[in-house]
């Protein structure tokens, strides 16, 4: 290899570390966290007067449902939390991932859609909050104590 192409092969790759740096800013953590946040609302009137009527209702063992049709772009903290830590054990590189992944899922949910549910209990009170189904919930299911150890009992049956 001669002196000048080593030169060259040096200054293009500070230059390809450089962009990979800033690729790995962390803005795939800023994405998942901006947008509407929906995990404040508290009961079933205040979620149809800030979503509107949904588009389906039903009933389920812990109560009611409402689902909703989306194009906004609902806030994940809970997945930023998520992904602290092995963003951490990559020293980054998580990034190089993540970020193109959320681009994606933001331009998906903007073109197609989101399906946002929340489900109540019998007083009306939002217990969850889910995002396309997909298991991820906003809110996690709450359900009082004694449900909670009822349904327990009757697994082990």
């Amino acid at each position: 290899m001669s002196p000048g192409f080593q030169v060259r092969l040096m200054r293009w790759s500070r230059a390809l570390i450089a962009l990979l740096l800033v690729q790995s800013t962390g803005c795939s953590f800023f994405i998942m966290s901006c947008g509407n946040d929906v995990s404040g609302l508290e009961d079933q009137a205040s979620v149809r007067q800030r979503m509107g009527p949904p588009d389906s209702t039903g009933e389920c063992g812990e109560g009611a449902f409402d689902t909703y049709r989306t194009r906004w772009k609902i806030a994940e903290p809970f997945r930023s939390a998520c992904l602290g830590e092995p963003w951490i054990m990559t020293f980054g590189l998580l990034e190089l991932v993540e970020f193109p992944n959320e681009l994606y899922r933001l331009g998906r949910g903007t073109m197609l859609g989101r399906e946002l549910s929340f489900t109540y209990d019998r007083s009306g009170k939002v217990i969850g909050i889910s995002l396309d189904d997909d298991g991820l919930a906003i809110k996690p299911l709450l359900l009082p104590i004694e449900e909670a150890k009822s349904s327990q009992v009757e697994n082990k049956d």
